[in-house]
């Protein structure tokens, strides 16, 4: 009886991990939204400012554009790791409790 407790302490364990992966593996940090400056000063009065003859905000968006494909590999690649992770400890809550069912006598019938 004590080795069926202990298997069924490993199969909620797993379980409870396979379930914490899964709903991980649901999330994504969200893209980088650049908000640009506001060209207007006052009523009537436009500005536009050029840092070696591009706009000063052109090395921002291009950043953003990057930073933002790196999140998706990154957003992609961790969806992967915790589908894989829910996997294994799914599998290894499976083996878990049929461990609890090999750990009880059962009676053999025989001719």
């Amino acid at each position: 009886m004590a080795l069926a407790t202990i298997w069924l302490i490993f199969t909620l364990l797993f379980a409870c991990l396979a379930l914490f992966h899964w709903r991980a593996a649901g999330k994504a940090v969200r893209p980088f939204v650049f908000h640009a400056r506001p060209r207007q000063i006052a009523p009537g009065i436009t500005a536009y400012v050029e840092a070696q003859g591009l706009p000063i905000d052109a090395p921002l968006e291009q950043f953003v554009r990057e930073f933002n494909q790196y999140l998706e590999v990154q957003n992609r690649s961790a969806r992967q790791a915790n589908l894989v992770a829910s996997a294994g400890y799914a599998l290894a809550a499976l083996t878990a409790f049929v461990s609890i069912l090999l750990a009880f006598p059962w009676p053999v019938t025989g001719k």
